[in-house]
């Protein structure tokens, strides 16, 4: 490229991983970020997720036929999300009204989960006698590697360099410790404790907190009630976290709940796949259920690596770490260098070093960290920012928030960016079939306002206002067209595109019903996040609802 790379750099340590620096190859991602003595990397995955449904406590999903006679004859009010419930016409049912005008059911309020998970954190230890730290952190992004540089007054120096392979999900970093010698040993060396010297790491998953302590914490420090009011007495957290040997390679497993995508159950699996001159152990935790390893230096430069790997069809997590560390450092650093170069090839922009221009750099690493066509995207949140818990179950929201962050990707040339979306829309889909058919008794598939990576048995948010929104099925479907009409791949078109596009479409030619003025209305459904008013006359053609049920049959037309 004739521009020069665009580099953010920090002069200052970042306290949080949301605030880090960002490496990621479209499946496994790092933040990094610093504590007072240690630098902090952060991993996350897009498949990691806790994937239970637990819909004990929901009842039946509402038939549309249902909501028609509510809205049009009893005249239902309530809000959104739930509370006061009203028939201004009085109701042949209260009960059934009750139940399902509640915005969301139980399985959604009263448990955390499903919900994406971290998959841990690999720490730097700082030396901890050294006074006066400074630190200088950049990420080049053409380059996609990521520099710290630490000096202390005692004239220590610590240089680390990160990058991430592609597409094996190995983390790797070189690190360089000068100004040290044996005589500069801090006083625990000499007592018979601690590292020989005073770069080491650790290596480390958690257990899982329960949804109230989590939830109890997050209110304490946010004022915000949201992770409290799914602490549900029947929720329980994941198993802890185990370490566990392979001849020589030791590994940090978590074990996940059977789901219908992985009916065995599901692991996610961290290991020191390389670790040059370094010796490895495993760290007693006891009571804090903590699976965690040491990384011992021997020397005071090195290289690790971290392999991350969860449950495919073809292997287990640990036979597939053992196969990323036979690659070797010199073949991941080419495969990070030449993917990133390969990646800017695609496209570039000029704006003379503007903010716009820098912030059009920065969104496509952030999107080339964890966006990729053949893996799992994430939901709401960055998969290494995300906490134990997350708001909204960190699910695949189609109200514009699914959508907006592939908006650009197509005209940005990367196409392998945007072809991430229809992986998430494969779950919505298998389950939209079944709600179309059995809740509004047409063809096609109806897209819900959320989602989750897995196939869901029933419809997860079956109650109303928020569940029988039909607008999201043309709007999803948007996405499918857009990827034609910049690529003009007809065989895509055949075998991907067009079948999504006919599924809503055929939705939506059943859903819309002719009225005696010849015309072909859509009643009823609320647009946007509005509850019902009591007035029928609010929920017959919305403009939002129309604008893409037009848009979705005139793509499919054409496609």
């Amino acid at each position: 490229m004739e521009n020069a790379h665009h580099v953010i750099r920090l002069d200052h340590g970042v306290l949080h991983p949301q605030d880090g620096l960002l490496l990621g190859n479209g499946d496994l991602s790092v933040s990094v970020y610093q504590a007072a003595d240690e630098i902090l990397f952060r991993f996350g995955k897009g498949d990691v997720w806790d994937r239970r449904l637990d819909f004990s406590r929901d009842a039946k999903p509402a038939h549309i036929e249902e909501v028609r006679r509510g809205i049009e004859q009893e005249g239902w009010e309530c809000g959104p999300y739930g509370g006061r419930v009203e028939a201004r016409h009085g109701s042949a049912n209260e009960a059934r009204m009750r139940e399902i005008c509640q915005g969301c059911p139980p399985s959604y309020h009263e448990f955390p989960y499903p919900c994406p998970k971290p998959v841990g954190e690999l720490a730097l230890r700082l030396p901890g006698d050294a006074r006066n730290l400074r630190i200088t952190q950049s990420l080049d992004i053409e380059t996609a590697e990521i520099t710290l540089l630490c000096t202390w007054e005692n004239g220590l120096a610590l240089s680390v360099v990160c990058y991430m392979a592609n597409p094996e999900n190995v983390f790797c970093l070189d690190w360089k410790l000068t100004g040290w010698n044996p005589g500069t040993r801090y006083s625990g060396d000499f007592a018979g404790v601690g590292p020989s010297q005073p770069v080491w790491f650790r290596l480390y998953r958690w257990a899982d907190p329960t949804i109230e302590s989590f939830g109890n914490e997050y209110f304490s420090r946010h004022r915000h009630p949201g992770l409290r009011a799914t602490a549900g007495p029947t929720a329980t957290p994941l198993p802890p976290p185990i370490l566990e040997r392979d001849e020589d390679l030791w590994s940090i497993r978590q074990d996940f709940p059977a789901d219908s995508v992985f009916p065995e159950g599901f692991q996610c699996a961290l290991a020191p796949v390389s670790a040059e001159d370094m010796t490895v152990e495993a760290v007693p935790t006891g009571s804090l259920q903590t699976a965690m390893l040491h990384l011992l230096p021997t020397l005071t430069k090195g290289r690790l690596a971290i392999g991350v790997a969860t449950t495919t069809e073809s292997l287990e997590p640990l036979k597939w770490l053992r196969q990323l560390g036979e690659s070797g450092f010199e073949k991941w650093r080419n495969s990070s260098s030449e993917t990133a170069r390969a990646f800017w090839e695609q496209s570039e922009i000029n704006l003379g070093g503007s903010s716009l221009e820098r912030l059009w750099y920065a969104s496509l690493h952030a999107k080339r960290c964890i966006y990729r066509a053949d893996t799992v995207p994430p939901g709401l949140f960055l998969p290494s920012t995300i906490g134990d818990y997350a708001l909204w179950h960190g699910d695949y929201h189609t109200n514009y928030n699914f959508q907006s962050i592939f908006l650009g990707d197509y005209e940005s040339n990367h196409l392998e960016l945007g072809d991430a979306y229809f992986r998430g829309m494969d779950f919505f889909l298998s389950i939209g079939r079944k709600i179309a058919r059995d809740y509004f008794g047409c063809r096609g598939a109806f897209i819900q306002l959320s989602g989750y990576p897995t196939h869901a048995p029933d419809d997860i948010i079956g109650t109303v206002p928020m569940g029988r929104m039909a607008y999201m099925t043309g709007w999803a479907s948007n996405m499918y067209w857009w990827r034609y009409q910049f690529s003009m791949d007809k065989e895509w078109l055949a075998e991907n595109g067009f079948p999504a596009l006919r599924e809503c479409a055929l939705f939506f030619t059943d859903f819309l019903r002719q009225w005696d003025d010849g015309l072909f209305h859509a009643f009823p459904s609320n647009q946007g996040e509005d509850g019902f008013s009591g007035n029928a006359e609010d929920f017959r053609d919305r403009p939002q609802i129309i604008r893409n049920v037009r848009y979705c049959l005139r793509n499919a037309i054409l496609a």
